[in-house]
């Protein structure tokens, strides 16, 4: 059954984004004008990346964006099994299509709850190892179909043609759950998106 996730409120002081790649969208953290929101501006966000190309890409378009909520973001090179922050630092923590390709998920995960604030939420956005057979069958056709195919025409081919055995290695639903209870957040859901192509677990510390 398809589990659609619920409205979370990401009205934050300080967000942490993991594996920022090229940049993080204004949507991504809250923007909304300090008159709105008094008592929780103003939002800032740390992008953080391994990879210095990455990050110098996320810089560059940060700077050609004129929006207020661009201006709050800062881009930190940094390893997410051992990340350069003091406990409960966050208010929130996303991280997108990025747990899948760390070594270590259980250390990851374990570094996200120590540097989320008490109460404060994750949300971890990632293709969905689905259970049911015939799901499984419907993203991998897409995969090499769509989503090869168009990462090819941007010369990315190398990036994206590991996907289905990168998924195959991935966590289901159901273990990423106990992984986030294991490590210590109190409570831990995994909604599956797309017809089950995707998947988005939100745990609380």
């Amino acid at each position: 059954m398809i589990r659609e996730p619920p409205q979370v409120n990401w009205k934050c002081q300080k967000d942490l984004r993991l594996a920022s790649g090229q940049g993080i969208s204004g949507s991504e953290f809250d923007s909304t004008p300090a008159s709105s929101r008094p008592a929780l501006i103003p939002c800032k966000a740390v992008g953080l990346d391994f990879s210095k190309e990455q990050l110098l890409t996320a810089s560059t378009r940060q700077k050609l964006r004129s929006k207020t909520c661009y201006k709050n973001i800062k881009w930190m090179e940094g390893n997410a099994l051992d990340l350069p922050f003091p406990d409960s630092s966050f208010d929130a923590v996303t991280i997108g299509y990025g747990l899948r390709n760390v070594i270590d998920r259980h250390k990851a995960m374990t570094e996200i709850c120590r540097v989320l604030k008490p109460g404060s939420t994750v949300s971890v956005l990632d293709f969905n190892k689905s259970i049911n057979p015939l799901s499984t069958t419907i993203q991998e056709l897409m995969i090499d179909n769509i989503v090869v195919p168009v990462a090819s025409g941007y010369g990315l081919e190398d990036e994206y043609k590991y996907l289905k055995s990168s998924i195959k290695n991935f966590l289901t639903g159901n273990e990423l759950e106990m992984l986030a209870l294991e490590v210590g957040f109190s409570t831990a859901k995994h909604f599956e998106i797309g017809f089950g192509l995707m998947g988005n677990l939100v745990a609380i510390r």
